[in-house]
């Protein structure tokens, strides 16, 4: 029981941080990039995978040095 809450805090803090990075390149992106329907492929494809898989990455980072810090 305790590894599913683990779990679960986990994927809630990583989609939480997947909300913060979504929301900071969605405002350098309506400021800096034009609109047009290849810039969007672009974007799904290619940009999105990057964000979501940096946010597993970051927040595998925090519970690790979270874990570690109280286990000291």
């Amino acid at each position: 029981m305790r590894k599913w809450v683990e779990r679960l805090i986990y994927l809630v803090f990583t989609f939480f941080i997947f909300r913060v990075l979504l929301y900071i390149f969605q405002y350098t992106y309506d400021v800096w990039v034009p609109l047009t329907p290849e810039w969007d492929v672009i974007t799904f494809f290619i940009v999105l995978p990057f964000m979501i898989i940096a946010s597993f990455i970051i927040s595998a980072f925090a519970f690790r040095y979270a874990f570690d810090r109280r286990s000291a």
